[in-house]
């Protein structure tokens, strides 16, 4: 193999590691240029779809406050807030094509949600619906819309960035808050008072502002952002009136202001937020769009360089090759030229300092030493021509024979025989020139050797991280099955605990009913009470009659008596009558008797129902402490079903991020796959080289 073979053997796999990890680094900053792109569509499409989240706010609130007073509140303003709706709705069917490709399931949901919009607004008009109904279905439509948003703007970008795209999302949330807030404000002004589960749900999304706006402030690393925010006339007017609102359910004082005036308040500190909102989203596309004028200028210039250094490097290459291929042969020629005995020639002039330039020093040492011995007498030339010949002759064969072995790219010939003491120079330049040649080489292969063991090492490790990246994924996997499972069963029983609910309501109308109709017997047992006591008086009135007549019977009887046998019918008759006025006072104290014991049985039923009364008004009251109770319970419980759905979603994201960490060590893996496949190839050409010293010997013994 020629000196010029072995040259393109070194610098052909060279340049082609050079290309792989060009064309590596170019597909890197490509699909980053390509992830600044899509951020920029993701972030234009995503304040179109905030416009829809902000006007979708302002009618939520527009319709809590109509329905909280029963049409008297927003009657007017609710129709134009409707219409503005309807604008944002329209833009963000239009103005989402890329959102819509990347998540069409969750666009056809929220279409399904918008195409129910009109009938609830014909419910709402007509006081159909109550705040919380309504609020649900405008707080459903609205977080559907910011999950989109968030899975939007999850693009893999630099640090300043993402703390900028995460900073807009924690201020769209703290608006969210802002818009409920709105609502429940204007629910417990329009009713007049705070039911206690509105009035909890108000005191904590003041609070998730708050903290919403300090945590954005901390990623944007702008300490002034939530003080500035804090001193604004509406954030200012708001955290009055709603310090007011808190105290109220102490206090019992909703405050001098109306509904509308909350509204209004409340709305301007919105639309502060929204302006801060939107003034981050235009400092995030600016951001976004140097970063991707700085990428594409940075990839141009990274090519640029690597295409100018490669091309000089192979031109500077070629260059120090060939000139060095040339020297050689020009020697080799001297040298055959010298040997035909031709000493006319000069030898070129190289530099002392490399190798070349040393035989160059020795063959002009040659062609002195020829030139002297020429000029010598005849008589010592003849006698010294044979031991001359021999001498010149075998330090000849000897650069012939190392200029061959060179040639064909041998670098363990050595030359250890002594020479002539005035040629053994000679022999030892030569020596030192294979030595430095051997050096060089045996580097590159010790190299190449340590670049494979470390491409392996990679390869190993990187099978390693495979394996232990798998395990998590499926831990993640499991983990999120298992939350997803947590969630269905919470469903389950705020669905039983709703159904307790009913029954207990029922419970407490039917104990409520039996209470009106104790009540109702308890008045009819004092009505039959007061006539016993007329009938007694009338009994009363009928003995006192008996007695009168019993008397009157016994005077006439007196008189009969007196007139004889004229009287003896008389006393007859005033016998009879006073017979039945014994028999009508005996009747009389039967029946005083009789209406005395029923007097007493009424007045003891009269107790035992007033005790039974009693009882179910203790019944009712506990049946209602139960409802309450269950009530409770059914907000904490969906409470906690909305944090295991946040939860559910969080396991969503950390699994699409070990897929995504899978993937990369699969790439990984490929890479340093190649990285050894190419330190294979150049250690078969550094193979072509003859370097050890023992395995030559014993080939040229052989």
């Amino acid at each position: 193999m020629t000196l010029r073979e072995s040259m393109l053997l070194i610098l052909v796999p060279l340049f082609a590691v050079v290309a792989y990890f060009s064309h590596q680094e170019w597909r890197e900053m490509s699909g980053h240029i390509a992830d600044l792109d899509a951020s920029i569509v993701s972030i234009t499409e995503t304040d179109s779809i905030g416009n829809l989240i902000h006007e979708l706010q302002k009618e939520r609130g527009f319709s809590a406050g109509y329905t909280s007073s029963g049409g008297k509140n927003f009657a007017d303003a609710l129709p134009e807030q409707r219409n503005a709706t309807d604008i944002a709705i329209k833009a963000f069917a239009t103005q989402t094509a890329t959102a819509r490709t990347h998540f069409p399931e969750a666009f056809s949901a929220i279409e399904l949600t918008l195409a129910d919009l009109k009938e609830w607004r014909r419910a709402i008009t007509a006081t159909e619906r109550t705040v919380p109904e309504l609020a649900g279905f405008y707080t459903g439509l609205i977080n559907s819309l910011l999950d989109v948003t968030n899975q939007s703007l999850h693009v893999d970008t630099n640090s300043d960035l993402s703390f900028r795209l995460d900073a807009k999302m924690l201020i769209s949330q703290a608006k969210e808050s802002a818009g409920l807030e709105r609502a429940m404000g204007a629910t417990g002004l329009g009713a007049g008072a705070f039911a206690a589960p509105i009035h909890i749900r108000f005191v904590s999304l003041g609070a998730a502002q708050r903290s919403n706006l300090q945590l954005a402030a901390d990623e944007l690393m702008r300490p002034e952002f939530m003080t500035e925010i804090q001193n604004s006339p509406s954030a200012r007017a708001v955290s009055q009136m709603r310090d007011i609102l808190t105290q109220s359910v102490y206090t019992g004082d909703m405050g001098n202001f109306t509904a509308p005036e909350w509204f209004a308040a409340s709305t301007a500190w919105i639309d502060l937020l929204r302006e801060r909102e939107v003034a981050l989203s235009a400092e995030i596309m600016t951001l976004a769009e140097a970063i991707r004028a700085d990428a594409s200028q940075s990839l141009r210039t990274t090519f640029a360089m690597i295409g100018g250094i490669s091309i000089l490097a192979a031109i500077l290459s070629i260059f120090f090759f060939e000139n060095m291929i040339r020297r050689i042969k020009n020697l080799i020629n001297l040298m055959s030229i010298y040997r035909d005995g031709n000493l006319e020639q000069d030898v070129p002039r190289y530099s002392r300092r490399s190798e070349l330039g040393r035989m160059a020093s020795v063959l002009d040492d040659f062609k002195n030493a020829m030139l002297d011995q020429r000029n010598a007498s005849a008589r010592s030339k003849a006698e010294d021509e044979d031991r001359l010949n021999a001498i010149h002759q075998k330090v000849v064969n000897m650069m012939a024979d190392g200029l061959e072995s060179l040639a064909a790219a041998d670098l363990t010939r050595r030359f250890d025989e002594p020479l002539d003491p005035k040629y053994d120079h000679i022999r030892q330049h030569f020596n030192t020139t294979g030595d430095r040649l051997h050096e060089v080489i045996s580097a590159l292969a010790g190299a190449v050797s340590n670049l494979n063991n470390s491409a392996t090492d990679m390869d190993r490790d990187t099978e390693s991280l495979d394996q232990r990246t798998r395990q998590q994924s499926e831990t993640v996997t499991s983990s999120a099955s298992g939350v997803n499972r947590v969630a269905d069963e919470m469903r389950s029983d705020l669905s039983k605990l709703d159904e307790a609910r009913s029954e207990a309501r029922t419970a407490s109308d039917n104990a409520a009913q039996s209470d009106q109709t104790v009540a109702t017997a308890i008045s009819a047992m004092d009505r039959i009470a007061v006539r016993s006591d007329e009938i007694s008086k009338i009994v009363t009135v009928i003995e006192e009659i008996s007695f009168q007549t019993n008397l009157l019977a016994l005077n006439a009887r007196v008189e009969a008596a007196r007139a004889g046998e004229s009287g003896r019918g008389f006393a007859v008759v005033a016998e009879e009558v006073r017979d039945l006025a014994g028999r009508s006072s005996k009747s009389a104290m039967d029946i005083k008797k009789l209406i005395s014991e029923s007097h007493k049985e009424v007045h003891n039923g009269v107790e035992l129902v007033n005790l039974a009364g009693k009882s179910l008004q203790s019944m009712i009251a506990s049946i209602q402490s139960m409802d309450s109770t269950l009530t409770d319970v059914s907000t904490s419980a969906k409470s906690h079903a909305e944090d295991l759905s946040d939860i559910d979603h969080a396991m969503r994201i950390l699994q699409d991020l070990t897929n995504a960490n899978t993937k990369m060590v699969k790439d990984s893996r490929a890479t340093a796959t190649d990285i050894t496949h190419t330190a294979n190839l150049i250690s078969q050409f550094v193979a072509d080289f003859q370097i050890n010293r023992e395995k030559a010997q014993t080939s040229n013994a052989a």
